[in-house]
């Protein structure tokens, strides 16, 4: 990943304000929607965000780069396996809006990056098989505080690929650049994926990391992908499956 320096540098900056500050505004709460399956809450939004970004003034940069996020949160919206779900058609359908470069470089860090959270995905889902030299690729030329969605995705698909050296390394982005919302579970996330994978994660590291969980989708990732790979390593006993359907209740209201 590479660094911009000088006034290019600090035009990207103010770029990049500009587009976290909007997608503060009107992404992060369609997200948080999706998190709790408020799904046709989330469309709505989604659509009031539509029409405010093209009624916006802002830099051309930022516009592009936006349209692409409109496109990342779409599929998080619909694709999700408890809202509409997707095929590969839909998938292969939004590849075609990623692959092509941007005209600007903020809007083609975002593309990058988002089409390496999107393939990521895909690996997952058996549409897609992302592969580790088109990931060094997709993210060589990203600046790393732009990269930071990709390494979401990436910590999973480094997880069920046994990839040591990708968990690493998004170990080392979320401790550097955690963000504003659920650093430490970022962090530990990924801490826990090594832990698991090298066989080294101890009751105490899954206790610590089941602590973090509020929303939907972790704990539906820690049942499906970290569980069995804790009974595996002989971690589970009385008290963590107590811990596990005492959050179970409080995440799913029951």
């Amino acid at each position: 990943m590479q660094d911009v320096a000088g006034n290019e540098g600090q035009l990207l900056a103010q770029s990049n304000t500009i587009f976290q500050a909007w997608r503060a505004q009107w992404i992060v709460p369609v997200t948080m929607a999706v998190y709790d399956h408020r799904f046709a809450e989330a469309r709505e939004m989604l659509a009031a965000a539509r029409e405010e970004l093209q009624a916006a003034d802002m830099p051309a940069d930022v516009r592009e780069a936006l349209a692409y996020l409109i496109i990342l949160t779409e599929c998080r919206v619909e694709w999700h396996p408890d809202s509409r779900g997707y095929t590969r058609q839909d998938y292969d359908t939004v590849l075609e809006q990623l692959n092509a470069p941007a005209r600007t470089f903020l809007a083609d860090c975002m593309r990058r990056s988002y089409l390496v959270f999107i393939r990521s995905n895909g690996t997952s889902d058996s549409h897609d098989e992302l592969m580790r030299a088109e990931i060094e690729e997709l993210l060589a030329t990203l600046p790393e505080h732009l990269a930071t969605p990709a390494w979401q995705q990436l910590a999973r698909w480094a997880y069920e690929h046994n990839d040591m050296e990708i968990l690493a390394r998004a170990y080392e982005v979320f401790l550097e650049l955690p963000g504003n919302t659920m650093a430490q579970a970022k962090w530990q996330r990924v801490s826990l994926m090594h832990g698991l994978l090298s066989g080294s994660a101890t009751g105490a590291d899954v206790r610590n990391y089941l602590a973090l969980l509020h929303l939907k989708p972790q704990l539906r990732e820690f049942r499906n992908e970290f569980w069995p790979k804790c009974n595996e390593l002989g971690l589970v006993d009385a008290e963590l499956e107590q811990m596990l359907a005492s959050k179970e209740a409080a995440i799913n209201g029951s």
